[in-house]
């Protein structure tokens, strides 16, 4: 059984969930079904929940190789932004391309 949680400070888990989501029609219906967090916002966690439950949820393990930065910020943007550009430019490929 897995376990979802919203991120919080005092989390001390090895897995993450990185932000990148493939949802379809139906699982974007599904939002009808959530409620709205104390937060007062509709959370991509519970809709994950959901979708878990229904045995409908594809879980992809990355390997070593893989870093994860936190993108919740305009600033953070720019910097990820600008080192996934200069690695490009010094390996002379893409990397952060997800298309």
């Amino acid at each position: 059984m897995i376990k979802f949680y919203e991120k919080n400070a005092n989390s001390s888990k090895n897995n993450i969930i990185t932000g990148l989501y493939i949802f379809n029609k139906a699982s974007i219906n599904k939002i009808k079904k959530i409620r709205k967090s104390k937060r007062g916002e509709y959370e991509i966690t519970d809709l994950i929940k959901l979708i878990y439950k229904e045995k409908k949820l594809s879980i992809v393990n990355f390997g070593r190789g893989i870093i994860w930065y936190d993108m919740g910020t305009f600033e953070n943007i720019n910097k990820v932004s600008n080192l996934v550009k200069t690695v490009e430019e010094r390996l002379g490929q893409e990397i952060g391309n997800v298309l």
